[in-house]
């Protein structure tokens, strides 16, 4: 919260307690910051609702099958009224910009699988330069399937959900997720894992698989 900069919670490198839960879910205002480790933290959508990116391209670069739950839509009707206009804008706000994080992720993909190809042309005599080596790190390629469980709100709902937790609001939660889980294993082609040359696949739940 200090620095405004970001921090990865991550079970390879950190015990998570429940102070780490605790804190990615602490949104302003609603929510007081929570201290991890004598820092202070509030939920990562203050900046990113989704970090994509970190996911996919972490490394050492393994192909991966990843889970996201997006709990706001960037798609909805145009607002009429002021307070269905914050509630808009808070959605495109909050919404993981998934689509944008994969294409940016295919280009860098394409641009490391022609590195590697370009290398492998090269002399023995090379390979022990240090600038070779660190090309050869950067140049492995992985692949991605990104499953994306996106909450579909209800058009009763307000700005106010951010903050509201009834026991009645989270079993609704609840079985909306269990469901597109439930749905998302169904799909055959799941864990096939896609071409070098796609580089990565997006399945939405509720649209089928996208290129």
């Amino acid at each position: 919260m200090r620095t405004g900069n970001f921090v990865y919670f991550d079970t390879t490198k950190d015990r998570i307690r429940p102070e780490h839960i605790m804190a990615s879910g602490a949104l302003p205002p609603a929510f007081a910051a929570v201290e991890v480790d004598g820092e202070y933290y509030w939920d990562g959508a203050v900046v990113s609702n989704s970090p994509m990116q970190f996911v996919i391209d972490d490394r050492p670069r393994y192909s991966a099958l990843v889970f996201q739950v997006d709990l706001w839509d960037a798609n909805g009707e145009v607002p009429l009224d002021i307070p269905s206009a914050n509630l808009r804008a808070l959605e495109i706000h909050s919404a993981s910009r998934l689509n944008i994080t994969l294409e940016q992720y295919r280009k860098t993909q394409k641009f490391r699988h022609a590195v590697a190809k370009f290398l492998n042309e090269l002399p023995a005599t090379c390979q022990n330069d240090p600038d070779v080596q660190f090309l050869s790190e950067e140049a492995r390629v992985k692949v991605a399937t990104v499953v994306q469980l996106k909450y579909r709100a209800n058009g009763f709902e307000t700005a106010g959900k951010t903050f509201e937790f009834s026991r009645t609001a989270m079993e609704e939660h609840w079985q909306g997720g269990y469901e597109d889980t439930k749905r998302a294993f169904s799909e055959p082609g799941l864990f096939e894992l896609p071409h070098v040359s796609e580089a990565a696949r997006i399945f939405d739940v509720h649209r089928g698989w996208m290129k």
